[in-house]
């Protein structure tokens, strides 16, 4: 199992989020 991690902008500094799961 993968899982695909974005780093987003946010108002309090980037943060990773998961995006995807396979």
């Amino acid at each position: 199992q993968r899982v695909r991690f974005e780093i987003v902008k946010s108002d309090k500094g980037p943060k990773a989020v998961n995006v995807e799961k396979i």
